[in-house]
């Protein structure tokens, strides 16, 4: 009955077997700076907005020439936006652009080279992203001087912003709204002397008080329980605000692809991020990026997640 109520309790299940449960999830939404959006007689979208959406929103609020944008430099652009893109529009499966069952990557498919192309246009057709290059020339995060319409973030507000704001979860895409959600796990070794107390030091974060510190820290609950569902409601950060996308956020996350395999870590992961990085300094070749995932899917050995 207590796994019914956890979120992702089948990430660390191999056959019958459990051998860890998530105690932190992260995941990620958009804080939005509201007094530039009315500045630019902007309207606040819904919390179903599409990323056409965003990237209307992100053309209007850009003006290079006072170096204000759309969208700012951050992880969650670089790292999870793209392929959260590719889930929203039915491309791929996993973030990381992986499929089904996590044993291939889908990174040279048609589909995503299409989404790779629409974000590497954003970045240096469009220019409604800061760039890798230009984001050393801002002495602090530019959304946190109010220089950018939106930033995908993960954290609390910071109570330094001197602008009004709010929040919307990730996008739509042609077949679904979806985000992150990033997992600390915790399990107990087979080996360990101190079972009991290991099993009350992790029972302790799914005690309700500790579900709502979490909250607090904008942290995904990783229990289902209704009292937490209204807490979301009583946080001082999130009152008058856009509550209703932190709830949402919550349910719709994919999660961090858990491979127990050192091919994927070792080998696809520094690939993927290596050619995420040059997405956003204008030097990424889909030509080479396809060479590359070719040459490693016919060389690898196939992902074994039950290892």
């Amino acid at each position: 009955m207590f796994l019914k109520a956890v979120y992702h309790p089948e990430t660390f299940r191999i056959g019958e077997q459990t051998y860890a449960l998530p105690v932190f999830l992260d995941t990620y939404w958009f804080y939005v700076n509201t007094d530039l959006l009315k500045k630019l007689n902007l309207q606040m979208p819904s919390n179903d907005w599409t990323y056409d959406e965003m990237v209307e929103l992100a053309t209007k609020a850009t003006d290079v020439s006072i170096q204000q944008y759309g969208l700012d430099f951050s992880p969650p652009i670089t790292w999870y936006v793209k392929c959260l893109y590719s889930i929203a529009n039915g491309h791929a499966e996993h973030p990381f652009f992986m499929n089904g069952d996590l044993t291939e990557s889908v990174i040279d498919t048609p589909e995503v080279i299409a989404d790779l192309q629409w974000l590497y246009d954003l970045v240096n057709k469009h220019q409604v992203i800061i760039n890798e290059k230009l984001i050393g020339t801002f002495p602090i995060q530019p959304f946190f001087e109010g220089k950018t319409l939106l930033l995908a973030a993960e954290y609390p507000p910071d109570p330094s912003w001197k602008f009004d704001w709010d929040v919307l979860p990730m996008p739509r895409g042609t077949k679904k709204q979806a985000t992150m959600h990033q997992i600390t796990p915790m399990g107990i070794l087979q080996a360990s002397q101190y079972k009991e107390e290991a099993y009350k030091f992790i029972s302790f974060f799914y005690e309700l008080e500790t579900q709502k510190f979490l909250a607090d820290e904008a942290k995904v609950t990783t229990v289902r329980h209704p009292e937490l569902d209204h807490y979301y409601d009583e946080i001082s950060h999130w009152k008058g605000k856009n509550v209703e996308a932190i709830k949402l956020s919550n349910t719709i996350g994919y999660l961090d692809p858990i491979v127990m395999d050192t091919v994927y870590h070792k080998q696809y992961l520094p690939l993927y991020h290596d050619n995420s990085w040059k997405l956003f300094s204008g030097e990424f070749s889909f030509s080479d990026v396809t060479k590359e995932i070719d040459n490693w899917s016919k060389n690898k050995v196939k992902f074994n997640t039950n290892s």
